[in-house]
């Protein structure tokens, strides 16, 4: 990832309900609840090249993946 990291669930059973991209210490960097049709652009040329965590939160089951921003 860039400057952009796109969410799709638009396949999934589950409406998602929020996003947050955490530091590996787990420190909040950017949350948004602005999905539409299970998708999101979370833009990322703010945050500095490195590792994260991606937070999707759905109504019943959160998931986390990590990614790299170069």
């Amino acid at each position: 990832a860039k400057n952009y990291l796109v969410v799709d669930a638009s396949g999934a059973k589950t409406t998602l309900q929020r996003i947050r991209l955490l530091d590996l210490s787990g420190r909040i960097m950017l949350e948004t609840d602005e999905i539409q049709g299970g998708k999101a652009t979370i833009h990322l040329s703010h945050l500095p090249a490195g590792a994260y965590w991606v937070e999707v939160l759905a109504e019943t089951r959160k998931q986390r993946q990590i990614f790299i921003k170069q």
